[in-house]
């Protein structure tokens, strides 16, 4: 019984917040991962969007248009791989252009060699969100480092010969909620 006062208490206290015109947004997150990093920094955006008075899906990208209409912001991630972005993404892009150039977009990459003790690698990285846009004009946009697994003793030599990485978890939580915290500004 308390229960259920409690629910009806909250859903009245929603009802009056709506009606006491307190916009909630709606915002759409469509990535592509290759190995659950990407997929794991976009559910962390959605829990910090939601605490901001946001209205969050969370979608993997696919080759199919979807309705946008509701949509104040989307967010597109893709991962990085050999200099690509996830073909998914790509797809999603293509499928639905019309539409994203008509709404408000930020873009994020996913990739390890933003960790690299090369600069001309990390250099590089940081042109991965305009290979994430694929021609969109977007109000944001950033690089995040992802997770790298050991690839074992040779692959982990290679990587960091080739590449000037060394495995690990090199997500910044930190710095993903801020970034998109400060989404919540540009619609």
């Amino acid at each position: 019984m308390k229960k259920a006062i409690l629910t009806l208490l909250v859903l009245m206290l929603a009802d009056v917040s709506n009606a006491q015109g307190v916009n909630m947004k709606n915002v759409l997150i469509v990535y592509g991962s290759f190995a659950g990093s990407t997929a794991a920094i976009a559910d962390s955006m959605r829990s910090c969007l939601q605490t901001k008075n946001c209205a969050v899906d969370v979608m993997a990208a696919a080759g199919a248009a979807i309705n946008l209409d509701k949509y104040d912001l989307v967010v597109i991630g893709s991962a990085i791989r050999g200099d690509n972005i996830h073909p998914k993404v790509k797809q999603f892009i293509d499928a639905n252009r019309p539409a994203l150039n008509k709404k408000k977009a930020a873009v994020f990459a996913v990739c390890i060699t933003i960790t690299s003790v090369k600069p001309q690698k990390r250099e590089h990285a940081r042109t991965y969100p305009g290979k994430v846009a694929c021609g969109l004009h977007p109000v944001s946009n950033v690089v995040f480092a992802g997770n790298a697994p050991s690839a074992g003793r040779f692959g982990n030599w290679m990587g960091k010969m080739i590449f000037g990485i060394v495995p690990g978890d090199y997500r910044d939580w930190k710095a993903i909620k801020t970034w998109a915290e400060s989404l919540t500004a540009l619609y």
